[in-house]
């Protein structure tokens, strides 16, 4: 679980601008909330059914066929699953939906050149007090760490691209180099951590 309990917004130096207290951050999300790593919500329910149902891996849906009482879904590995649903949770830009519905264009609003990076940095910064979120703000860039206790971490970058598709071929360490590399505060170390992350 993700238990912030402070939100410090700090300047390029890293020295604190203000900060929202957890009184605030409570009622802004209202009771009862909770929030999940994703990673750790995934973990808990592979933990939860991998005995009671069957789970694959690197797989992915190709065909979806809808009949009167149910659905049939051919998958990448050649393999046809039949069944009473189908529930498509694989994400912003979703296979599944595309495959039901049509392409994605026609249901998503695009948010000029916004970009956004997320991952879970090896060391959790100094600077930041346990169970408390940072942001640096910029013109076109945001730049957020949160520290969850227990060692652990996120980042969050957020920025304009002026060319979205070439930042996402080059992939995330040059763009987001690119991006952030005279930003200061934090951000010289995490991007030297970016090449370690688990996922970007």
């Amino acid at each position: 679980m993700v238990d912030l309990r402070e939100f410090v917004y700090v300047n390029a130096r890293g020295r604190r601008r203000f900060a929202v207290p957890q009184a605030t951050v409570t009622a802004m999300l209202g009771q009862p909330h909770l929030t999940l790593q994703r990673g750790d919500l995934e973990a808990a329910l592979y933990q939860a059914v991998h005995d009671q149902a069957e789970i694959r891996f690197g797989t992915q849906i190709q065909t979806i066929t809808q009949h009167a009482t149910g659905v049939r879904a051919t998958l990448t590995d050649a393999t046809m699953v039949e069944a009473d649903l189908l529930v498509g949770a694989d994400g912003l830009h979703s296979g599944v939906r595309a495959l039901a519905f049509g392409p994605r264009q026609r249901f998503w609003v695009a948010l000029d050149n916004i970009l956004v990076a997320a991952f879970r940095p090896e060391r959790s910064p100094d600077s930041v007090a346990e169970h408390t979120a940072a942001m640096l703000t910029a013109p076109g860039r945001t730049a957020v760490v949160a520290n969850l206790g227990a060692g652990r971490s996120a980042a969050l970058l957020t920025y304009r691209s002026t060319d979205p598709a070439g930042d996402l071929a080059d992939g995330p360490h040059p763009a987001l180099t690119r991006a952030y590399r005279e930003s200061g505060w934090l951000l010289p170390e995490l991007l030297d951590q970016l090449g370690q992350a688990e996922s970007v």
